[in-house]
């Protein structure tokens, strides 16, 4: 199948590709990836992680556990449904071989409960396809690979839905739209400033406490509290997407003037603090005067990141 999906793609990029002047890369951890350290998995993940399509297939091997799932496609899966839930990944084809066969060896049945077993969860979170034999998958494949290429080459890069996250940003933004959902509170500014303050080596609470040391850590309590709050609870009705939010569309918005392809957490603090919302509004006010330099110094780091990983803990710009 792996093969027919190669020659699947090298037939799309002499039609479809040639049509849109664009070239579609099947990107496998044999061709892909190299020797690093590391756990295994991880290091594939590490590097083979700038994609937009997820294809998985299976069919009665599941694989070997990976240290954190129970095969390397489990995991993988995990990943690109997290891109896909955050918007950083456009879609996932997903199918599952049904060709019978018959078991030589209870290891081979065993191999077998694990795909049903993760089929069951594949299947309540995207729309699977069956196939019988290696023709029917290549004539599927193409149809389907066709039509999904064509969606992401054809979208508008001035659509807000085409926006993509950096890597650490986009975790952090499932996580925190995760415990939103949970807790019944919208997506709002507290809640990135808050995401934007727990990323471990926070720039944003550096950038803070470089201006007024310890604000960064009272701030970050002072959400949390508000965000409990019932208050918070009774704000917006509904859960926007983080690309409807107006700072993300502020943060896209100036990552495309600058020639860049994803936001990162740098671009999401400049357009937070730009922001005319109330919990910028009482920051602005607590720092007074310093709210500028604040902001001057987070415009630098988005713009030199460079700059940023050059200084000292404790020590900004």
């Amino acid at each position: 199948m792996r093969r027919a999906l190669g020659a699947v793609v090298t037939e799309l990029n002499g039609t479809l590709g040639r049509d849109q002047r664009a070239v579609i890369e099947l990107m496998r951890w044999e061709t892909h990836a190299r020797p690093s350290a590391g756990r295994a998995q991880a290091v594939i993940n590490r590097q083979i992680n700038a994609y937009d399509l997820f294809v998985g297939i299976l069919w009665k091997r599941f694989g070997t556990p990976t240290g954190v799932a129970e095969s390397g496609t489990e995991e993988e899966f995990r990943i690109a449904w997290e891109r896909y839930q955050n918007g950083s990944l456009p879609d996932i084809l997903f199918y599952f071989c049904e060709r019978p066969w018959w078991p030589r060896a209870e290891e081979e049945l065993d191999q077998f409960r694990s795909v049903l077993r993760f089929r069951r969860e594949v299947e309540n979170r995207v729309l699977a396809w069956r196939f019988g034999d290696h023709s029917e998958f290549e004539s599927l494949a193409r149809q389907h690979l066709y039509n999904a290429a064509s969606s992401i080459l054809t979208v508008p890069t001035d659509d807000p839905a085409s926006m993509r996250f950096e890597r650490e940003l986009s975790r952090f933004l499932e996580q925190t739209r995760r415990e939103a959902m949970a807790s019944g509170i919208a997506l709002r500014t507290p809640s990135l400033l808050l995401m934007l303050l727990r990323i471990p080596d926070s720039q944003a609470r550096q950038c803070i406490e470089a201006v007024s040391p310890g604000l960064g850590g009272t701030l970050e309590h002072s959400l949390e509290a508000y965000l409990a709050s019932p208050e918070a609870k009774a704000g917006e009705e509904r859960l926007r997407d983080w690309h409807e939010r107006p700072e993300m569309i502020a943060a896209w918005t100036e990552t495309r003037r600058n020639g860049r392809a994803q936001i990162t957490a740098a671009d999401l603090l400049v357009a937070l603090l730009r922001s005319s919302a109330k919990t910028i509004e009482e920051l602005r006010t607590r720092l007074g005067s310093s709210f500028p330099e604040v902001l001057e110094r987070a415009e630098l780091l988005a713009h030199q990141p460079q700059v940023w990983e050059q200084t000292t803990p404790g020590k900004i710009l």
